[in-house]
Formats: structure tokens, sequence, C-alpha cells
């Protein structure tokens, strides 16, 4: 075939058996670099498994992380999506907080009570115990 800028290709000079030779030729060599290589520079199966634990040791100490904080940022994923999911239910944002402050002030005083009812019975109990005391200790 001829070329677009008017040289003709000249026929390859060597003869097909000569190909031949030359490709088998090629093909030992390539061969033997191969297992030549292959022997010396592959990594054994213990190199293998010693680098990869090594691999995941290291990374692990890394990534590293803290339980405290992944219990915290996994409290704030619940409470965000509960607070989703109210104002979904309530219709919006404000009327979900107005009825969790209600929640939260009804358990306050049911909480509260009990409380305030103790302190008042100790602070009863301080006083009696010291008029008792003035009383022991006389005039």
């Amino acid at each position: 075939m001829a070329s677009w800028f008017g040289r003709r290709l000249a026929p390859s000079p060597a003869a097909p058996a000569d190909e031949l030779t030359a490709y088998r030729t090629g093909r030992r060599d390539e061969r033997r670099r191969t297992e030549e290589e292959s022997t010396d520079s592959r990594p054994s199966r213990a190199d293998l498994r010693a680098a990869y634990d090594r691999g995941r040791r290291d990374e692990a100490l890394r990534r590293r992380g803290s339980g405290f904080m992944s219990l915290i940022v996994g409290l704030l994923a619940i409470l965000a999506v509960a607070g989703v999911a109210m104002a979904i239910h309530y219709g919006s944002f404000g009327a979900a907080g107005a009825a969790a402050d209600a929640a939260v002030g009804t358990v306050a005083q049911r909480a509260g009570a009990p409380v305030r009812n103790v302190e008042d019975r100790a602070g009863s109990a301080l006083e009696n115990a010291g008029n008792q005391l003035k009383q022991k200790a006389g005039p």
C-alpha cells in the first residue's frame, strides 16, 4: 500500500522462518526472565499476612475513637430524630416544643412534690430537735 506522501512501504526483510525463530527466542527469554523475577521478588504468604496484620493494627490505632463521644453523638442523634418526629406529629417545631415543655413541666412537678415534702419534714425535724436540746439544757 502506498502512503499518502508518495513513498512505498518496504516489505519486511526477514523471512517468515526467521520471524518464527525470533518469536520463539523472545518468548523463551521472557519466560526465563519472568521465572527469575518471580522467585526473587515475590513475597511469601507469611510476609503478606504480617504486612496485612501490621496495616490493620496501624489503622486501628489511628482511628481509635472515644466511647464517651460515641455515646454523646448517639444520644444527640436520637434526640434529633425525636424532635423531627414530634414536629411532624404536631405540625410545626413550635407546637412540638410547647408539647415537650408541657411534658417536662408535668414530670418536674411530680418529681418535685416528694422532694419538697422531704425538705419540709427535715426542716421540722431539725427545729424540733433544736427545741428539745434547749429544753434539756435547762434554764
